[in-house]
């Protein structure tokens, strides 16, 4: 029996995901004829017996997929293939290869260490990943139960699938239900946060967390959470976060992922950079079962940065990640200095750096303070400066007047055309279901839910988290569930100081929006911080420009909905099923053109004083 969380049935309109992943046609061996080119794993030496290490046998295999070329297919015949390499982190290497397919036939590739990458790819065209369960075998992470607490510290008896004795690293620790095995989110803390930790019996960890956290509200946060964790509570300690990919893909065109499994990754289970037209199907993350554990990847699960064209993602269910489920975005880059009348220097604040621009790439200029667009030029040429670890970008258009130091740029080059995400399950995890800034996008039957943040985050921030960009321009949400998520279900805004309406017709129709009070008592916002919108309701909505919020359902929240700074949005034709009526908190001051209308068991409040509109939140703890 499945102890997390497990919601595998969509409603009725939706695929139903089997069991297995692999249809019985699909475990048939395939045949090399005279124009195929199928590299088999088990010529080269490879068991697939579970027992021995088979990572020399596959590197053969992949050398001589290298040398057979375009069209070629790395075939592994079902069993369960070991894999390790102290030597070289990436055991399946493909790079310029075009047409390539790598097919598991149902197989599990199995690490039994740590620095590995199963499957990487990169500069290739025409990339077909299927039929296969990726899995560490060692999970990095450990699972116990609270037993006593204090203002300062927690003890925890954890179980004895994950051996403790107080000298492990612990990267990061979160609560969650012993019940449904999702993260309540109130105690979302990295290490730096644990001041000491000591073994006082067997597989019983005293944890002691600094008592200084500069912010007099964080502090009380912190001392009020610890001293009132109920006993029986489950404790995650995350012994890795990021560091390697169940999957690695970059700079690859038509890239079809299908019937894939991963169980387990010490970090992300699959990461996607600078990727043109990719589709997805069957694509299951989650815990291994008949484990008991509660969590799949330690980072994020489907990551995806600097996308292009379109990504299609069908029929799949992501969980349990311990970072966001489905991040997809690029970076702003900020305008540090202006060299001359056409030349800019540009850097991301954070993290990496993100591609050079290509000749002919075109930058959008956004204002810094209200990220509205104030140009676009054409790139002449660019580089990466390695000493000042900035783009300096030659435009062949002047740069306009109105463009200063502290404006953002972001390269439409990476943009996607596209996005669809339908018949999908998303949800029980630390942080977001969805992290998206992109345009085009569509989400039909997808159900999100038990995030220990926000379910869906649609946004662009200069400041915030990774600086995504570029924004959201039609975006619609039809026939989606959300449920029993800590913060609000859905948060659309942007960071800027004095944002602009920058966000166009993003649409919510007949979606269904849940608070489960069994959930909701345990979590923060149940008893605390009751007039931050950004936690109590269920969509909050911001700094758009034309938008539709229409057949929408609410249970279990007194505020459905939160709206500021918006342009001709409408909200019609949705429904409270509680009881007792909830609210529609309309800040008037910074709505224009809003219309309420047909609106079913609400009361709408514009006393919007009474309310805090900010992005806040205190359960994020270093």
């Amino acid at each position: 029996m499945k102890t997390h969380l497990m919601l595998s049935i969509l409603t009725a309109s939706s695929v139903i995901l089997s069991s297995s992943c692999i249809s019985e046609k699909e475990k048939v061996p395939m045949k090399a004829n005279g124009n195929s080119k199928i590299i088999d794993v088990s010529i080269y030496g490879a068991k697939g017996d579970g027992k021995n290490d088979d990572t020399a046998s596959i590197q053969k295999a992949v050398f001589a997929l290298h040398k057979s070329g375009e069209g070629s297919t790395l075939l592994f015949p079902k069993g369960r293939y070991i894999v390790r390499n102290d030597d070289s982190e990436i055991i399946v290497k493909i790079d310029d290869i075009d047409k390539v397919t790598i097919d598991g036939q149902g197989s599990e590739i199995i690490s039994t260490s740590r620095k590995v990458i199963p499957i990487s790819v990169k500069n290739s065209k025409g990339v077909t990943l299927k039929n296969m369960i990726i899995y560490w075998e060692k999970p990095y992470f450990s699972q116990g139960k609270v037993i006593s607490s204090t203002e300062s510290t927690i003890d925890v008896k954890f179980d004895d699938e994950y051996p403790v004795n107080g000298t492990e690293e612990i990267e990061a620790l979160m609560d969650y239900d012993p019940v449904s095995k999702i993260p309540i989110g109130n105690l979302d803390v990295f290490g730096s946060a644990i001041r000491k930790k000591e073994l006082t019996a067997p597989q019983m960890l005293k944890l002691t967390f600094k008592t200084e956290w500069g912010d007099p509200e964080k502090r009380k946060y912190v001392s009020r959470t610890l001293s009132t964790i109920p006993a029986g509570t489950i404790i995650l300690l995350r012994h890795a976060i990021y560091g390697q990919y169940g999957i690695d893909i970059n700079i690859c065109e038509n890239v079809n992922i299908e019937n894939v499994r991963i169980w387990g990754v010490p970090g992300m289970a699959v990461h996607m950079s600078q990727c043109k037209d990719v589709h997805v199907k069957k694509l299951i993350i989650e815990p291994k079962p008949g484990t008991g554990r509660i969590m799949s990847c330690t980072a994020d699960a489907f990551f995806f940065i600097y996308p292009m064209g379109e990504l299609a993602i069908e029929d799949s269910r992501i969980e349990a990640a311990g970072d966001d489920c489905l991040p997809l975005y690029g970076k702003f880059l900020k305008l540090t200095e202006i060299v001359d009348r056409k030349t800019m220097k540009l850097k991301v604040e954070i993290g990496w750096q993100g591609p050079t621009a290509r000749p002919g790439d075109r930058i959008d200029i956004y204002g810094g303070n209200d990220l509205a667009l104030k140009a676009t030029l054409s790139v002449e040429s660019s580089k990466f400066d390695q000493n000042e670890k900035l783009h300096v970008i030659k435009f062949n258009e002047e740069i306009p007047s109105g463009v200063k130091t502290g404006d953002v740029g972001y390269n439409t080059a990476f943009m996607c055309s596209k996005v669809s995400v339908k018949n999908t399950i998303l949800g029980s995890n630390r942080g977001r279901a969805v992290f998206l800034s992109a345009r085009n996008v569509e989400f039909e039957n997808v159900k999100i839910y038990g995030t220990s943040l926000a379910g869906a985050i649609i946004f662009a921030d200069k400041d915030r988290s990774s600086r995504p960009g570029p924004s959201v321009e039609n975006f619609t949400f039809k026939n989606c569930t959300f449920d029993s998520c800590a913060l609000a279900p859905l948060v659309v805004y942007t960071g800027a100081p004095k944002p602009a309406a920058l966000q166009k017709n993003i649409n919510v129709i007949d979606c269904k929006f849940t608070d489960r009070s069994e959930i909701r008592r345990l979590r923060a916002k149940g008893s605390n911080y009751k007039n931050i919108m950004f936690y109590q309701a269920g969509i909050y909505f911001k700094d758009v420009s034309r938008g539709l919020i229409s057949g929408n359902t609410f249970e279990g929240f007194e505020d459905a909905i939160a709206i500021s700074n918006t342009q001709d949005v409408t909200v019609t034709n949705n429904r409270c099923l509680d009881s007792s009526p909830s609210r529609i908190v309309n800040d008037k001051a910074t709505n224009t053109n809003l219309l309420l209308d047909k609106n079913i068991n609400f009361n709408e409040d514009a006393e919007a004083s009474k309310y805090n509109f900010s992005y806040l939140y205190y359960c994020d703890m270093r």
